[in-house]
């Protein structure tokens, strides 16, 4: 049955409840209702006819209950959505219309019968709407708002915004009215954390901290290092810095003059525990305290400059994200370096940003080295090349300081160590006794030494008796015999050859701890050099034991080349050379 043709069933529902109609035309009204009326029409007669049946036995309250509640259910289920804002569209309506967008992101023009309800409305409120597309409340109240936490980019026109979700995808919103206001008033500013859903800005996340979007920021404590006590035999790259952020800081047109870039961009490579990451700790503190220096200020005070780039926070297994967290790291360092600070004399500084990317290996192997994963290493390497790329605008007008470390330079793409190698350095183990002996005596700095009287003096005498055990050839162990492939002479290897900064520090603290221990019973009063000796060998010894010809390179300095076919480790003697010196059972008095 059309619409149109529909009987008037609350007319009839009347004429069969009417008491001054005759009964049997009622019933007749009745009758000829049930015959024709079928499925729904029906049904909905006989709820009716009981519910009036049921009305005219209640009290007025009763009455008025139902009459809301009827009401209600012929407008239909209430749907939320969220109130954008009056259409202004210029023609003449009975009552105003209001945009209003749901969560499937369909946007509805809905009517808002209430000019109560209409005043009380702000972008952004939640609302209710009928089955009739009438707006017939707001739910909002003082309910919390939730969502995801994005971040403010700018300010857009019409009352929306750009934001940047976790997952480094831009999205543009609308502004709830009262989170719009805190924007035009400056309140809240590009950087801020909001919380959002799909299509709406509701509030923002108050910080304490003004960089606290930067989520690749290092928010660790400084090295607690000087090069002068903590740094022996420096590599090259700590001055190299030095000398360009001082210049750049102080005397840039000096180096426009010359065409000089004002990005550092340099690779560490090198064996482990060789001072890659120590060496970028002074080059960090560095140049912390050049800044300080030049703007007047303690260092605590200074703001936060570093970003490292930790290659298991941005690798992922699906696909793209990779990609677009490379692009958020390559942003927030030209976004932080771009960002002024005013000193205590009112000027603006633009100071230098450090970026630090440990094993860079396993970000940009070579291309040959993906074909394993279905060429995805091979995209992000792209990806990498692309984003960074010092011959970029943001790199080249910024001072940028990138600085790479890899144990396994042999394994980094060529194009990718042309990019961050700008300038590369080198570390090698401790082969030079006088490099070696300046990294023992910077290790000893702080270390007790046995005997109590002059501890610089007996420091001075340890670092020499050390030293001459390890390089003076009489005094020498062997330790390994290596076979070459092809070739039917051993190449024996010594303590010297196994030497490394990282292995030296283990052996002092190994020192350390026995000589506390001593001290702590009332037995000795610091660390002896006999200590210091044993606990080198048994460093040495350990890395022995763990050698291969697979990995022997990771341990020793192997011609290139060479490849290695048997590790044949010489057993340790009872007593060993610096032992029995120290006993008396060599026959000579000069110490080992």
């Amino acid at each position: 049955m059309k619409k149109s043709e529909q009987p008037n069933i609350s007319g009839q529902i009347a004429n069969i409840a009417n008491p001054d109609i005759d009964l049997a035309k009622r019933v007749a009204y009745l009758r000829a209702m049930v015959t024709r009326e079928t499925g729904e029409t029906l049904a909905k007669f006989l709820v009716d006819l009981c519910e009036l049946r049921a009305l005219e036995e209640s009290s007025e309250e009763d009455e008025a209950n139902f009459r809301a509640k009827r009401l209600e259910l012929e407008s239909g289920p209430g749907r939320p959505g969220t109130f954008l804002g009056v259409i202004e569209n210029g023609t003449k309506s009975a009552f105003p219309e209001a945009l209003v967008l749901f969560g499937d992101g369909m946007e509805l023009t809905s009517r808002v019968p209430n000019p109560d309800l209409l005043k009380q409305l702000s972008i952004g409120d939640t609302v209710i709407v009928d089955s009739q597309a009438r707006i017939i409340r707001s739910k909002d109240g003082n309910r919390p708002f939730v969502g995801e936490v994005c971040v403010l980019e700018k300010k857009l026109a019409a009352g929306q915004i750009q934001v940047r979700f976790h997952d480094d995808t831009q999205r543009t919103l609308h502004v709830h009215s009262a989170l719009r206001e805190k924007i035009e008033k400056g309140e809240v500013t590009p950087g801020a954390s909001l919380f959002a859903n799909a299509q709406v800005a509701y509030g923002h996340i108050p910080s304490d901290k003004e960089l606290s979007h930067f989520r690749f920021l290092d928010q660790s404590p400084l090295p607690d290092l000087t090069l002068e006590a903590d740094v022996g035999d420096p590599n090259p790259i700590i001055a190299d810095v030095y000398q360009h952020v001082s210049q750049e800081m102080t005397s840039p047109e000096m180096r426009r003059k010359y065409g000089l870039p004002r990005s550092f961009f340099a690779t560490l490579l090198g064996p482990a525990g060789t001072g890659k990451s120590h060496s970028i700790q002074a080059v960090e503190t560095q140049i912390y305290e050049l800044m300080g220096k030049i703007l007047g200020i303690p260092v605590k005070d200074l703001p936060r400059r570093s970003l490292t780039l930790n290659i298991p926070s941005v690798i992922s297994k699906w696909l793209g994200s990779s990609d677009r967290n490379l692009a958020a790291f390559a942003r927030q360092c030209s976004d932080l370096a771009s960002r002024s600070f005013k000193a205590p004399d009112g000027k603006d500084h633009l100071l230098p940003v450090i970026v630090k990317c440990e094993e860079l290996d396993g970000l940009a192997r070579k291309r040959s080295d993906g074909e394993f994963d279905g060429g995805a290493s091979d995209r992000i390497l792209t990806t990498f090349l692309q984003l960074f790329d010092p011959a970029r605008p943001e790199f080249k007008d910024s001072i940028i300081i990138f600085l790479c470390t890899s144990n396994q330079g042999s394994k980094i793409d060529p194009a990718a160590l042309r990019r961050m190698g700008m300038k590369t350095y080198h570390f090698t183990r401790l082969t030079r006794r006088k490099s070696f002996e300046a990294v023992l005596a910077k290790q000893l700095t702080k270390t007790p030494m046995a005997g109590g009287g002059d501890q610089a003096a007996a420091r001075r005498a340890a670092v020499s008796e050390v030293s001459a055990w390890l390089f003076a050839a009489r005094e020498q162990d062997p330790i390994v015999d290596l076979a070459y492939v092809g070739s039917a002479e051993a190449v024996t290897k010594l303590r010297r050859d196994f030497l490394t900064p990282a292995l030296l520090n283990r052996g002092v603290i190994s020192s350390a701890a026995e000589g506390c221990a001593r001290e702590v019973e009332g037995i000795g009063d610091g660390v002896t050099v006999a200590e210091l000796k044993a606990n080198i060998d048994i460093q040495i010894r350990t890395i022995v034991e763990q050698m291969t010809p697979e990995n022997v390179r990771d341990f020793l300095d192997i011609p290139d080349g060479i490849r290695v076919a048997t590790v044949k480790r010489k057993p340790k003697p009872v007593i060993q050379r610096f032992e029995a010196v120290q006993t008396g059972l060599t026959g000579r008095g000069a110490p080992a």
